[in-house]
């Protein structure tokens, strides 16, 4: 139903990702109404799933960060050896999950360096000051809320010359220049 709702202003689903947690409502709703989106998992999430594996091997999650977070492929292989390395089962089900579903450098849609659903903390903060208003005014707050969000995210997008954000292209290229 959410998704449903959601459909009839995004104009363009194709160009659109969606991270979230593992939560299969989710990726089920998305498939049949968004077939042509992208989805990518939470690091957050993920990381917690894979601690399952690793209780105490802080080194793991630490490597699955980094390479989450790599801007070069050959950074993020280089990461990703190595954790298979000292960790198989945690490297075996990241690559089971889609290393696209959570690696920056390999999703297929600008994530605008948006590695973890912290916008559904950063929502439920905004909505605390307007709680007790009316059902319609909490929907108008949200809907020009999400409205200025996804605006200013599609004019930095609009100016960025490639897959990465202004400060991920400046962060790569100084790394590029110091190598």
């Amino acid at each position: 139903m959410v998704f449903e709702a959601i459909s009839m202003v995004i104009l363009q689903p194709e160009c659109m990702l969606i991270i979230s947690d593992w939560h299969t409502g989710i990726s089920n709703g998305m498939k049949s109404i968004f077939p042509d989106a992208s989805h990518g998992f939470c690091a957050y999430h993920l990381a917690n799933n894979l601690k399952q594996h690793c209780r105490k091997r802080g080194d793991v999650i630490n490597l699955y960060y980094r390479a989450t977070y790599a801007f070069r492929v050959v950074e993020f292989d280089s990461l990703m050896v190595k954790m298979k390395s000292i960790h198989s089962k945690v490297h075996d089900e990241l690559v089971e999950v889609g290393i696209q579903k959570f690696s920056l450098v390999h999703c297929p849609r600008k994530r605008y360096h948006m590695i973890t659903i912290n916008i559904a903390e950063s929502m439920n903060s905004c909505l605390l000051v307007i709680q007790k208003l009316p059902i319609i005014s909490i929907a108008e707050f949200i809907r020009d809320l999400l409205q200025r969000w996804f605006h200013n995210h599609r004019c930095n997008a609009r100016e960025t010359p490639t897959f990465l954000t202004q400060d991920a292209y400046q962060h790569v290229k100084d790394r590029v220049l110091s190598s």
